[in-house]
């Protein structure tokens, strides 16, 4: 029985969704923790804006969050409240 359990909390959802070319993400040159700020954190999370609103994918990155619903982090220079907006409104829109 441990065994199950064992591999139940081994998931990794990551497994399951197919990744865009990330060539030329400018994330892939710092700190991903900076991505992933904690809510006390505003710090880190306007350093990954910024990031973000420099990168030549910034588009395709946060296009990736929005369809596969992450709802961690700062992808596309957005966090998940911006995220779950833009979802609202296109949801709202078709």
């Amino acid at each position: 029985m441990s065994e199950r359990v064992n591999s139940s909390l081994n998931y990794n959802i990551w497994e399951e969704i197919v990744l865009p070319d990330w060539d030329g993400a400018l994330c892939a040159e710092i700190d991903p923790a900076i991505f992933f700020p904690r809510d006390s954190d505003a710090g880190s999370s306007k350093i990954a804006k910024k990031v973000c609103m420099q990168c030549e994918i910034r588009v395709k990155c946060l296009n990736f969050a929005i369809e596969n619903r992450i709802d961690h982090g700062i992808w596309g220079g957005m966090g998940v409240m911006d995220r779950r907006r833009i979802r609202r409104v296109l949801k709202d829109a078709s």
